[in-house]
């Protein structure tokens, strides 16, 4: 099992961006590119895996269950009541982004480097709440059979 942090806003993985170009002889193609945000913030997801795994680990090969806890900062429109209440747990931030776009990230970055393929992760678990600081928690196992 590998457990590691991600300082700082989580950033959820956003969609393409497709640009249409146009070559000196006319002629159109595109090309498809990920987001400067989604790219910086899978790399800091990548150091920060790549800090906390054991010398010598490889890739996990079988089934892999992950768990993400993602911790957003309480907005500063909140009253001084509300934000205690957010950080007490009792309000949730239920804005965009969606969980599902924050797993996608994770997988991204980690594919190659916790497990061979994003297909190995058969359990999944993401969740948001407010804090102080922002951060996010994960861990990764490779589920064995008895």
């Amino acid at each position: 099992m590998i457990e590691f942090e991600v300082p700082g806003p989580a950033v959820a993985k956003a969609r393409p961006r497709i640009v249409t170009l146009t070559s000196k002889s006319g002629r159109h193609f595109s090309h498809g590119f990920t987001p400067k945000k989604t790219a910086n913030y899978e790399n800091w997801v990548k150091l920060c895996f790549q800090e906390a795994k054991p010398d010598g680990f490889e890739p996990y090969a079988g089934p892999v269950e992950f768990h993400a806890r993602i911790y957003e900062t309480v907005p500063a429109s909140f009253s001084k009541k509300k934000r205690q209440q957010a950080l007490d747990g009792d309000i949730f931030p239920t804005k965009k982004p969606d969980i599902d776009n924050f797993l996608k990230g994770f997988m991204d970055a980690l594919e190659g480097l916790a497990f061979l393929r994003d297909q190995q992760v058969v359990y999944a678990s993401v969740s948001k709440k407010y804090a102080a600081i922002p951060t996010a928690f994960v861990r990764i196992e490779e589920l064995r059979h008895p």
